[in-house]
């Protein structure tokens, strides 16, 4: 809300923010970071990773410059071909984000980064049915990671697989409880794909549920109780 977090410091792992910062993180500052690693194979690594971090804060050129050079490197790396392609697919480049996710997963089939990314691109150009054969796979290997989940709750319910997205979306909430997270806004998605398929009764339920978070944003409780509205009058509760 404030804007005034810059990011001060960037490697192949994080991105750290602070809130007052003395000055941002220029492409510069990553020069300590890359003379840490010795052996090509893990600089290859390193600078595709932090490509991605680049990628992420708009540094296109920097991001542009560490791929090259891992690249050129070893252009045999899952991990290079699948971080060019995330670098496509986040400046809407569509074509060559898919054509640089299928060179990684010809050098790796089973490269959970690319198949995520592949996922991505193939949601993102609405080929919806095949984002979601993919994406079942995907959150076979990794069933209790949050972003795949969530990510997979969505491909379903473009694809109108809702018994699969209520399906992710009940996990999801299960992990925000455990870990004592706000799991408001999944179950207003929950909702949602219940009422996709005529359960009424436990899409208000999710919504009751829902609309307890005193924390709850405006625009979502809006919507919930709007949602909530809605289904009552169909089943003639008023």
């Amino acid at each position: 809300a404030t804007r005034d977090f810059l990011p001060t410091y960037l490697d192949h792992t994080a991105i750290v923010f602070k809130r007052p910062a003395a000055r941002a993180w220029s492409p510069g500052d990553f020069s300590p970071v890359r003379a840490r690693f010795a052996n090509p194979a893990d600089l290859v690594v390193c600078l595709a990773q932090a490509a991605g971090k680049m990628t992420a804060l708009r540094l296109y050129d920097a991001a542009r410059d560490a791929l090259e050079e891992a690249a050129r490197l070893d252009e045999k790396s899952p991990e290079v071909w699948s971080s060019y392609a995330n670098f496509h697919m986040l400046r809407g480049e569509m074509k060559p984000a898919l054509e640089h996710a299928e060179r990684a997963l010809s050098l790796d089939p089973e490269f959970l980064p690319a198949l995520g990314t592949k996922a991505q691109i193939l949601y993102a150009t609405k080929q919806f049915d095949e984002a979601w054969e993919l994406s079942k796979g995907i959150i076979e290997r990794a069933p209790d990671d949050p972003n795949l989940l969530f990510y997979h709750a969505r491909i379903a319910h473009e694809a109108r697989a809702y018994t699969s997205e209520i399906k992710a979306l009940e996990k999801l909430i299960a992990l925000a409880e455990a870990a004592n997270m706000t799991e408001s806004g999944y179950r207003i998605y929950l909702a949602q794909a219940h009422a996709k398929i005529g359960e009424g009764e436990p899409a208000l339920k999710q919504l009751n549920m829902a609309l307890l978070d005193r924390e709850l944003p405006d625009e979502q409780r809006k919507f919930a109780e709007e949602m909530a509205e809605e289904i009552e009058r169909q089943a003639g509760l008023y």
